[in-house]
C-alpha cells in the first residue's frame, strides 16, 4: 500500500541553520526507494516552509517523523500534540540525538508510537512498512550501518529546495577520540567509518544538476581527517572538479593542520579553517583529554594565519574544574592565537560523558536539560548556565561568558543587540570591554562580509535575509 510520509525538523528559538537537514534528506531517499512519497519540512533552515497545519491538511500523511534535539524537546512534544489533534490515528515517530540519548524523556509522551535511536538509514524502510499506532511508544534501536554506499540525500523533498546554496556533505561518521564533554560516541560511535572519495564526488556532481543556486559545500564530519591520505585525496579531487564551488571543513583538529594540508585546502576553495580549542587554561584543557596540547593549537593557529586563510576557533565556558580566574586565562589564550572568529559555548552536561559524571559529583544542576543553551530570540544572547560549582557560580559563569564574547568580538551588532549589550555591560560592570568591542564592530562586520564573499555567498545571504524578513512580516500580519 502506498503511504505518504511527513518528516519534520523543528525550529528551536530564533536559531536558523545555514544548511538543510542532511539526516532527514537521507531518510527521505530511503523512503522513496520503497515506493512511498515523502515531504520534508525543515523549519530550521527555511523561513518560507509552509505551516504544519496546512501541510497536514493538504498532504494527509499517515506517518510523521520528527528529528529531536535536546534543547528543542518541548517543541517536539508540541508538534506531537498538534499532529494527534489533527488526526488521532496518525503514526508518529521521533528520532535524532534526543531520542538516542534520552529515550526515557519521550516514553510518557501521549500519541507517540515510536522512539528511533541511532542511525536509521537501514531501518527506515522497515519502520515505514510495519508502522502501526501504538498505545505507548516502542523503542527501535538502530545499528551502525556501513556508509560505503551512503544514499544520496533527497533534498527535492524539501520546500524551496532550489534555493539551497550551502550543501552539507558527510564523508565519514564517528570520531575515535574521547573528549570528556562530547556525546558523539553514543550517537555515531567512536568507530570511524569513511565513504570512498569517488562516492562523495558523485554526490556533489548529482547535487549540482538539481540545485541551481549551489555555491558552497560544507563537510560536516565529526572528524574528517582521521585518515590523512584519504583527506588529501578528497581535497585534490574537489580542487579538480569544484568549478567555482567553495569548500568548508567544520571539525578539524589542530594536529590535522600542516603546511601541506593548508595549501591543498586553498586549492580546493577552502577560505577558513575551524577547530575546537575548548579552553585555554592548561589544567582545564588537560582534563578534556583531547589528545593534543595547547602548544599544538598555538602552532596550528600560527600556520593558518600565515597561510592567509581565516581562522575560526570554538571555546567552552564552564567545563569541569573551570572557574572565573581560569576563564580569564582562557580568554587571554584566545586573544593570543589571533583567530578571526570565535564561538563561545556554554557547557552542556550530556548523558554518558565523563564531564557530566564529574558535575554529578561536584556541581549543582541549574536548568533542565531542555533549557541547556536554548537559543534566544535575537539580540545579544547570554545563555543560562546548566550547572554551577562552589568555584564557578552561575553569575560568574555568565559574566565570564559575556566578557569572552566582548573581548573577542564574537557577535554581529544589531539594533536589538545594542540595547542588550548596554544592559549586560552595566549589569556585569564591563563598560570598558563593551565600549572597546563596539568600536571594533565595523572591522568585525567587514571581516564577516569578506568571509561570505570568499565563499561566494554574500549576495545570496543578503537576498535570503531580506526574503525571510518579508515572510516573517507577512506571517505576523496574517496572525494579527
Amino acid at each position: 500500500m502506498h503511504k505518504r510520509i511527513l518528516l519534520i525538523n523543528p525550529r528551536i528559538g530564533s536559531t536558523k541553520s545555514l544548511t538543510p537537514h542532511l539526516g532527514l534528506a537521507v531518510l527521505a531517499r530511503q523512503i522513496e526507494r520503497t515506493g512511498h512519497s515523502v515531504v520534508t519540512l525543515d523549519y530550521s533552515a527555511e523561513d518560507s516552509t509552509p505551516p504544519l497545519e496546512k501541510c497536514l491538511r493538504e498532504y494527509g500523511p499517515v506517518l510523521v517523523g520528527i528529528s529531536a534535539l535536546t534543547p528543542g524537546a518541548d517543541v517536539v512534544r508540541e508538534i506531537v500534540a498538534q499532529v494527534s489533534q489533527w488526526k488521532e490515528d496518525t503514526v508518529i515517530a521521533v528520532g535524532g540525538p534526543h531520542a538516542t540519548l534520552y529515550p526515557e524523556d519521550l516514553i510518557s509522551v501521549a500519541h507517540l508510537s515510536y522512539i528511533v535511536q541511532g542511525e536509521a538509514e537501514e531501518k527506515i524502510a522497515e519502520i515505514v512498512e510495519s508502522a502501526t499506532l501504538q498505545v505507548s511508544p516502542q523503542i527501535i534501536p538502530c545499528g551502525r550501518p556501513s556508509i560505503h554506499d551512503f544514499p544520496a540525500p533527497a533534498f527535492h523533498s524539501f520546500h524551496n529546495y532550489q534555493n539551497i546554496a550551502v550543501y552539507p556533505l558527510l564523508t565519514s561518521k564517528g570520531c575515535p577520540f574521547n573528549c570528556s564533554f562530547c556525546s558523539i560516541r553514543h550517537i555515531s560511535s567512536r568507530v570511524w567509518r569513511a565513504r570512498s572519495v569517488e562516492n562523495c564526488m558523485a554526490e556533489i556532481r548529482e547535487a549540482r544538476k538539481h540545485l541551481p543556486r549551489l555555491r558552497h559545500v560544507r563537510v560536516i564530519d565529526d572528524e574528517p581527517a582521521v585518515d590523512r591520505d584519504r583527506f588529501h585525496e578528497f581535497l585534490t579531487r574537489f580542487a579538480q572538479e569544484r568549478n567555482g564551488l567553495s569548500l568548508e571543513i567544520v571539525n578539524l583538529r589542530a594536529k590535522d593542520v600542516s603546511e601541506e594540508t593548508l595549501e591543498m585546502m586553498k586549492e580546493a576553495g577552502v577560505f577558513e579553517v575551524c577547530f575546537g580549542v575548548e579552553h585555554g587554561h592548561p589544567f582545564v584543557f588537560k582534563e578534556i583529554d583531547k589528545g593534543e596540547s595547547l602548544e599544538d593549537i598555538a602552532r596550528a593557529a600560527e600556520l593558518v594565519k600565515r597561510s592567509g586563510l581565516f581562522l575560526r576557533c570554538c571555546f567552552i565556558v564552564g567545563l569541569p574544574y573551570d572557574s572565573y580566574e581560569r576563564m580569564m586565562e582562557s580568554i587571554r589564550f584566545a586573544k593570543r592565537i589571533r583567530a578571526d572568529f570565535f564561538h563561545w559555548n556554554s557547557f552542556i552536561p550530556l548523558k554518558g560523558t565523563r564531564a557530566s559524571e564529574w558535575f554529578s559529583a561536584n556541581g549543582r544542576a541549574l536548568a533542565t536539560k531542555e533549557r541547556f543553551s536554548l537559543p534566544g530570540s535575537g539580540g545579544f544572547f547570554v545563555p543560562e548556565p546548566s550547572v554551577e560549582t562552589n568555584e564557578f557560580s552561575r553569575e560568574e559563569h555568565k559574566k565570564a561568558y559575556v566578557l569572552a564574547v566582548l573581548e573577542t568580538d564574537s557577535y554581529i551588532l544589531t539594533p536589538r543587540g545594542l540595547v542588550d549589550i548596554v544592559r549586560v555591560m552595566f549589569r556585569y560592570d564591563l563598560q570598558g570591554a563593551g565600549l572597546r568591542s563596539l568600536l571594533r564592530q565595523p572591522k568585525c562586520v567587514y571581516k564577516h562580509a569578506l568571509r561570505f564573499h570568499k565563499a561566494g555567498l554574500l549576495s545570496y545571504y543578503v537576498r535570503r535575509y531580506l526574503r525571510d524578513g518579508l515572510v516573517s512580516v507577512r506571517a505576523r500580519r496574517t496572525s494579527g
